[in-house]
């Protein structure tokens, strides 16, 4: 199994490493699946493939983070989005910096829990943020600015930040 610190190598000879933080350019792969990449127990580089360009690029403390909330749940975690290429990112009116276009976002799923519900499971994960859309959760694993969590209620809504607040429950009390 991958940890925190191991490192990533692909076809093209780009290499992701925790020391590195990221690919230096994203691996292309077909998007029929293309080269695909065991990345922990349960997961491998084919659920984060942009569906633009089919390129891929991880960053491997968001693998350990994810396995580590799969692990938490004990049931599956459904990639919605990984990483996205500039074009993808525009396509679906993603923010211009996100942290998809560098592998460190992933949108997801966990059928039966909702989003608040999840960040709130996820809250317990080393390092991460967390926005809470109305129909899946991001996970990133950037630092925590502006905000360590935010909730999107509605999409192409505003965005609530939870600024010096920590406390998920506290900041989501009189939001939701």
């Amino acid at each position: 199994m991958w940890g925190k610190d191991d490192c990533f190598i692909f076809s093209s000879g780009d290499i992701l490493s925790s020391q590195v933080g990221q690919a230096k350019s994203p691996s292309k792969s077909k998007k029929d699946g293309g080269l695909i990449m065991k990345l922990s127990k349960d997961f491998d580089s084919k659920e984060f493939v942009c569906p633009c360009c089919g390129g891929v690029m991880i960053d491997p403390k968001l693998a350990f983070e994810l396995q580590e909330l799969r692990d938490i749940l004990g049931k599956a975690v459904y990639i919605s989005s990984g990483y996205r290429c500039k074009k993808e990112n525009k396509r679906i009116g993603g923010y211009e910096h996100s942290p998809h276009l560098t592998g460190l976002a992933v949108d997801i799923k966990v059928k039966g829990i909702s989003p608040v519900r999840l960040a709130d499971i996820a809250k317990t994960l080393n390092n991460v943020r967390l926005g809470i859309y109305p129909n899946h959760l991001h996970l990133d694993v950037r630092p925590p600015h502006p905000s360590r969590y935010w909730l999107v209620k509605k999409y192409g809504g505003k965005y609530l930040y939870s600024g010096k607040e920590k406390d998920l429950k506290k900041f989501l009390r009189n939001l939701i």
